[in-house]
């Protein structure tokens, strides 16, 4: 691995934290939410659909740095 590429996976893990974090602080406000029913069902929502958008950017990326790889290796060779 090049150095770029170490930044990269832990600019990634860094953010799976992150997302993980705030996806559990979110559920667990929305279990405890003492307003309308409809908000705390929202933000488990949103929690769910941020985590599947994450995951497809994730697939991407990694589709995306495939197609580079692919390019720089037809470049040199």
């Amino acid at each position: 691995m090049r150095g770029g590429e170490y930044v990269f996976l832990g600019v990634i893990l860094i953010s799976l934290v992150h997302l993980i974090c705030i996806g559990v602080a979110l559920w667990r406000s929305a279990n405890v939410f003492d307003g309308p029913k409809i908000w705390g069902i929202l933000a488990k929502l949103v929690v769910v659909l941020g985590g599947v958008r994450s995951f497809l950017n994730l697939c991407e990326a990694e589709i995306n740095a495939q197609f580079i790889i692919t390019l720089r290796g037809e470049a040199c060779g």
